[in-house]
């Protein structure tokens, strides 16, 4: 394993393996080829990304009125996120157990404080990011999401 390199186990089956690095970047441009379900999922975790930095804020300031909000935001986005997932394949079982433990981490801690809580989930979000977007740029689009219908028939309930 790479020097900086850690592995995540989220029970018996999603595992993530975590390597320090700088968010992907990912121009608009590219953005708008993409399909419409894609696009969606990509923009739901820039949100997800921004509300949790915003989070971070509040509660350092001690601003904890402003953070319950934003929270319940993040939480929303999680949920949207996780209501997507076709649960037939491995991928979607796996993310579905990321996304979870992201949203009990928001809510229960755990044992960690609040702010490295939320800074694990913003490092288990963002880099599930990552990911996704080298395989988009990788040209594997198939492979990301199962079928735009499965997609839009969940997202729409």
């Amino acid at each position: 394993m790479k020097k900086g390199t850690k592995v995540l186990h989220f029970g018996r089956q999603a595992t993530l393996q975590i390597v320090a690095e700088e968010d992907i970047v990912f121009d608009e441009s590219e953005i708008e080829t993409l399909p419409k379900q894609i696009r969606a999922v990509l923009a739901l975790y820039k949100r997800f990304l921004q509300n949790i930095e915003r989070l971070q804020a509040c509660i350092m300031d001690g601003r904890l009125n402003d953070a319950l909000p934003i929270r319940v935001q993040c939480i929303s986005i999680l949920k949207t996120l996780d209501t997507g997932l076709d649960l037939n394949g491995e991928l979607a079982t796996n993310l579905h157990t990321l996304y979870g433990h992201c949203l009990r981490r928001l809510t229960v801690h755990d044992g960690y404080t609040e702010l490295e809580a939320i800074d694990s989930v913003r490092m288990v979000i963002s880099r599930i990011r990552n990911v996704y977007i080298k395989i988009i740029k990788s040209g594997n689009i198939d492979n990301v999401l199962s079928k735009e219908d499965s997609w839009d028939h969940k997202s729409s309930e």
